[in-house]
């Protein structure tokens, strides 16, 4: 079974990041990658529209941890 493990977000830029991870169990194929935004609170959000390896954050991120996966 495909799976990914050591998922890890690089900083390229000021605002631009890369997330990483090791796919292992065959030919990897079009994976599907999202980013995500964790709050204080620990609310986890989607955010829309970010669906590659690269993201370059926006004002709404500021106070979010941001999550790859």
């Amino acid at each position: 079974m495909p799976s990914v493990s050591n998922v890890h977000i690089q900083q390229l830029g000021n605002r631009m990041f890369l997330g990483h991870g090791d796919y292992h169990g065959g030919s990897e194929g079009n994976s599907t990658v999202r980013w995500y935004r964790e709050t204080d609170d620990r609310g986890l959000s989607l955010i829309e529209g970010a669906i590659s390896k690269t993201y370059l954050t926006v004002e709404e991120d500021h106070t979010c941890r941001l999550i790859f996966g």
